[in-house]
């Protein structure tokens, strides 16, 4: 290590000790002041959770070493014994009791502010397009999102991407990132080297050429495929993370696999073409592409898939409007009760608290016989359907019985139907499988009706 290194990194530990010394200093002056005018409060036990991030701020405050390992020790040891030193401990089991109490604090409290401190400790792992997209799986299932096939309505020149967090404005070829409470930037969909997806619903994650993550954009979000189907039109190529290589340069993978969705049609061509008089002859019917033909286009993994449905009844409703009422029944009850007399107050306190019963139980107890108190899932197995919803059996929906399909603007969602104008299910394609589930529909012939 040089000089400039160790004088940094006493730099550093001087900062994070100054950091959680502090923060130890501001919890022991609240709990002597909540002693003094005796007001008890159970908060108090949030300080020690400060101290992390206050070492934190002193590390980066007095600009420690950046290197990430030697900056979490460091502060992590600082926040451990500053709170060590706050405690003063006078007898062996008190200072055992401190010790965990302190490990304790270090443990939850460590995440607080980490990928902030990352970026300054790391910037190159902070920017790691592997390392976000490892956080956005983390804890997911290891099923993977299925990109849809290139084919379909082209995109638009000008389209918005993701909802309530991260939004990327496209219009052409330049991509704006609008981010909460930071400011965003600009790149151009050329800067794109190619996309990370993460396991679980789909979260991408694009890098340039110098393996920097550009932006973070949700396939199951708002306009997410078409995002991805704008990227891969562009020749993107899209891996998965486990394939990309854990260190080291993102190695761009061959082109074999990209070649089936950015080939042209003159490309995909023989190159001698045979005479017009023999097409007719030789001329084949072309396959009829449909959009679950997944292990062609997409994947080799089954097609089978399972889709989050919505409630078709207003069950929040219901519950508001029974509390509603079981809180103007008192009000409303005992007028009327004292007015019809003394010998009806003790029966009409009786009747009140019954109706309250009924009114407050009641929406949750037809939620529940209707199948509707917690969200169905709709689940297709080698081509069929089946519904299952809370506790009533698992059914299976015969192709033959759906009568189309109708879309409620309300809540942005399709309610898929019978021939007999029944209900069977209601689901988003913003949700996981939605879009894969319309395209199956359309597929069918099931169409959207007015």
């Amino acid at each position: 290590m040089r000089g400039r290194d160790v004088f940094a990194a006493v730099r550093g530990l001087v900062g994070a000790a100054l950091g959680a010394y502090l923060a130890a200093g501001l919890w022991g002056g609240v709990l002597a002041f909540l002693r003094k005018y005796q007001i008890e409060t159970s908060l108090v036990i949030l300080g020690p959770l400060l101290f992390c991030p206050a070492a934190y701020l002193g590390y980066w405050y007095l600009r420690g070493l950046r290197r990430r390992r030697f900056a979490y020790a460091v502060t992590w040891g600082c926040a451990f014994w500053a709170l060590l030193l706050a405690a003063e401990p006078e007898t062996l089991p008190g200072w055992l009791g401190a010790g965990l109490l302190g490990g304790l604090a270090v443990f939850l409290s460590r995440r607080f502010f980490q990928e902030s401190f990352l970026r300054y400790v790391d910037p190159v792992w902070y920017r790691d397009p592997r390392r976000i997209a490892a956080r956005y799986g983390r804890g997911r299932l290891s099923g993977h999102w299925h990109i849809s096939p290139p084919f379909g309505p082209e995109v638009p020149a000008a389209f918005d991407v993701g909802s309530g967090g991260t939004i990327l404005h496209v219009q052409g070829d330049s991509i704006r990132v609008e981010l909460p409470f930071r400011k965003g930037g600009t790149f151009s969909a050329r800067d794109v080297a190619g996309v990370i997806q993460a396991p679980g619903i789909g979260h991408c994650v694009p890098y340039n050429a110098r393996g920097e993550a550009l932006a973070v954009f949700c396939l199951s979000g708002k306009n997410g495929e078409l995002f991805a189907k704008y990227l891969r039109s562009r020749g993107v190529l899209f891996r998965r993370l486990s394939e990309v290589p854990l260190k080291g340069p993102l190695v761009p993978a061959p082109l074999g696999e990209a070649a089936e969705y950015t080939a042209k049609p003159e490309e995909a061509e023989p190159e001698e073409a045979e005479p017009e008089e023999a097409e007719p002859e030789e001329a084949e019917p072309e396959e009829e592409i449909r959009h679950t033909d997944f292990s062609r286009y997409v994947s080799r993994e089954a097609q089978d898939f399972s889709l989050e449905l919505r409630r078709t009844r207003p069950i929040g409703a219901w519950i508001g409007a029974g509390m509603a009422l079981a809180i103007a029944v008192f009000p409303i009850g005992f007028p009327i009760a004292a007015l019809l007399g003394e010998r009806s107050i003790i029966p009409g306190l009786k009747i009140m608290l019954a109706l309250v019963l009924v009114l407050i139980a009641g929406p949750w107890v037809l939620a529940l016989a209707t199948g509707e108190l917690f969200p169905g899932r709709l689940s297709v197995e080698n081509g069929r359907i089946w519904l299952d919803k809370g506790l009533r059996p698992i059914r299976e929906i015969p192709w033959e019985d759906l009568g189309g399909l109708r879309y409620d603007r309300a809540g942005e969602c399709y309610i898929l139907y019978d021939k007999q104008e029944k209900t069977l299910a209601k689901f988003s394609t913003r949700d996981a499988f939605g879009s894969r589930f319309l395209n199956l529909l359309t597929d069918h012939d099931i169409r959207i009706q007015k």
